[in-house]
């Protein structure tokens, strides 16, 4: 089994604009195992955010080809929304291409800005 490593991401959001929490690279397969994210109280669901891994550290908000949403395909929802109380989500998803890039990108349809605490968990494949 590889190294366990959590990738802290925080930030915060200008008022109704997007914004794009990158990761330094990760040149590794691995396998998602946790994700978090805290909200701030007054939040009120007006923050959206995106879990993404990518080969490229380009912070555009929409997920481009060759980016992977980390909730696309299990859910109703391929985003995460919330106000005061933390997420925390156990997460298993593989990543099988190499450098990766784990983004949080951020909506905010609020007139105030507001900050992110978030953070992926990875667990590193060993070396083949």
């Amino acid at each position: 089994m590889g190294r366990i490593i959590t990738i802290p991401f925080r930030g915060s959001i200008a008022r109704r604009s997007t914004t794009v929490l990158v990761a330094p690279r990760v040149d590794s397969r691995c396998n998602t195992r946790q994700i978090r994210i805290a909200f701030e109280p007054q939040t009120a669901r007006t923050v959206r955010a995106l879990f993404i891994a990518a080969q490229d550290a380009n912070a555009t908000y929409a997920v481009a080809s060759g980016q992977t949403n980390l909730f696309s395909g299990i859910g109703q929802s391929n985003e995460l929304t919330g106000d005061a109380i933390p997420i925390v989500l156990l997460h298993e998803v593989l990543i099988d291409f190499r450098p990766i890039f784990f983004k949080v990108a951020l909506a905010n349809d609020d007139g105030a800005a507001h900050n992110i605490d978030a953070q992926i968990t990875i667990q590193l494949s060993d070396p083949s």
